[in-house]
């Protein structure tokens, strides 16, 4: 659902859960805004699972991923 300048991320879903991951493969510090699918509201949080902190949805966008060099983020969409 998003692919630039190095940095790649999908939605990943089950019956059980829907995951947002983020990949940076950069050797420098990233920081992005990924737009998420249709169904996916405004005002929704969600929740680290492979992150430091929370991500919420809002206009369409999740908030600024940052993202280490080298590394990425997983988030469960609630």
């Amino acid at each position: 659902m998003y692919a630039r300048a190095g940095v790649f991320a999908f939605i990943r879903r089950t019956k059980a859960e829907t995951l947002l991951v983020a990949l940076n493969t950069n050797e420098h510090a990233v920081a992005v805004r990924v737009p998420v699918p249709q169904g996916v509201r405004d005002g929704t949080s969600l929740r680290p699972i492979l992150a430091e902190y929370p991500v919420t949805i809002a206009f369409g966008r999740t908030s600024p991923l940052a993202l280490a060099a080298l590394s990425g983020g997983v988030w469960q969409v609630r």
